[in-house]
Order: C-alpha cells, then structure tokens, then sequence
C-alpha cells in the first residue's frame, strides 16, 4: 500500500505510484500536542502567548533550503506593515538563515529593504521552536509553495501565537492570506499586530478547538485508519 499525506499529495502522489506500480491513497495528517507542551514546561507561562508590548517581534521560522518553504515573502510582507508603521515594529528575526545571509543575490535583495537597511532585521540560525516563540516572538509570518500543511502552523497556533500563512489545508486557522499575494499577506500581518492581543484568550481557544482533526484522538482521524490497516491486512 502507498500512504501519501495530503500535504505532498499533489506533486508526488502520482511519481510514486507509477514508480511503484501500486495506487496511491491519501491518509488524515495526524499531530499530537506532547512534545510540544513537554517542551514548554520549563518556558516562562508555559510557552503560551502573552499580550505584549505596543511594538512587536516578528519571526520567520522557514527551512530554507528550497523554495518550498522559503523566507522571501513573509520577509516583504513584514517589510510593507515596516514601510507604513515602523513604530509597531520592533525587529524582524528569520530562523534558519544561516547558509543564505552572506549569499550575494540574497543580500542584493534585502539591500533594497527598510527594514533590513535600518538594521531591523536579524537573521539567526536554527532554534527549537517553543523556545523561539517564548523569548522572542509576537507573531510568526509564514509562506509555503505546494506544500500547505506542518506541524509549525499547529505548533504557533496551539500555544496561541498568530500566524500569518497561507496554508490552504489549514485556512481556518491563524491569519491566512492567499498564494503569493504579499499585499493580502502584509495586512493580515497588520491586523494581527494591531488586534490580536485584545483577543488572545479567544484565539488560543479556538485555535485549540479548529486543531482537533488534526489530533490522533479524532475519532474520524481513528476510524480512517482503522479502515486503512485493515484493507492493508485483509
């Protein structure tokens, strides 16, 4: 049997059920909360979101290693909200960043941006997550190209960050804007920076709620692969 999550569904569930010669069957994408909260148990108010300051932190928290998951366009989207209200930010910080922030054509393009030229923007290396988004983060900004659904968007949105993303398997959650539209992305961002933390309780629980599909405590997320194992058996 051939299990394709929905996420790479797309691209690569026909490549390999011709390069397997077996039908391709797209299974629930499953995620869990332990980890994630064993690893905020040590965090300052246990990892969650607190309402903050008047200027806000910004992450990018992308891979980086294609333009799969790349750090491009939620680095404009926080460079337009920069452009119009520079005094709502207080830094830009992009995660994973190592192996591109001295490569000459990246640099060309960040060169053209205020928010990088007034020394705004930071990029930083690889950081457990949890950690990131306790000490240094506001809001997260997040952009995917065929590639609509990770555990990072369930991660920020369980502890009640705001995510900005346009992850259409997931449009319910955080703030989504669509495709590659980084106007609709940028006021997003804005809304989130000038409304989120007068409705930071309800966020957090209807984020929690709207993440219970995902959850392997589902029952449909049950059933769905109690039938798979037992076609697989059968």
């Amino acid at each position: 049997a051939l299990w394709q999550i929905p996420q790479v569904a797309r691209t690569t569930a026909a490549f390999h059920a011709a390069l397997h010669r077996t039908p391709s069957t797209v299974v629930p994408f499953i995620w869990d909360p332990e980890a994630l909260e064993k690893s905020c148990e040590a965090l300052p108010h246990l990892g969650l979101y607190q309402p903050g300051p008047h200027r806000k932190r910004l992450s990018v928290f992308e891979p980086n290693l294609d333009v799969v998951k790349y750090c491009l366009y939620p680095i404009l989207a926080a460079e337009l909200v920069y452009r119009r209200s520079p005094e709502r930010i207080e830094f830009l910080s992009v995660l994973n960043a190592d192996h591109i922030k001295d490569n000459p054509e990246f640099l060309g393009i960040m060169g053209h941006l205020d928010i990088v030229q007034q020394k705004r923007a930071f990029f930083e290396g690889r950081h457990q997550t949890a950690w990131f988004l306790a000490h240094h983060t506001d809001v997260v900004i997040s952009h995917h190209w065929d590639n609509p659904l990770n555990y990072l968007y369930l991660e920020v949105c369980w502890l009640g960050y705001p995510l900005v993303h346009n992850a259409e398997l997931c449009k319910n959650l955080g703030y989504y804007y669509s495709g590659f539209d980084v106007d609709a992305a940028a006021a997003r961002l804005q809304e989130a920076v000038e409304t989120h933390d007068a409705q930071a309780s309800r966020y957090l629980k209807e984020q929690r709620r709207r993440i219970q599909p995902f959850l392997a405590t589902d029952p449909k997320n049950i059933a769905a692969y109690e039938s798979l194992i037992d076609r697989l058996f059968a």
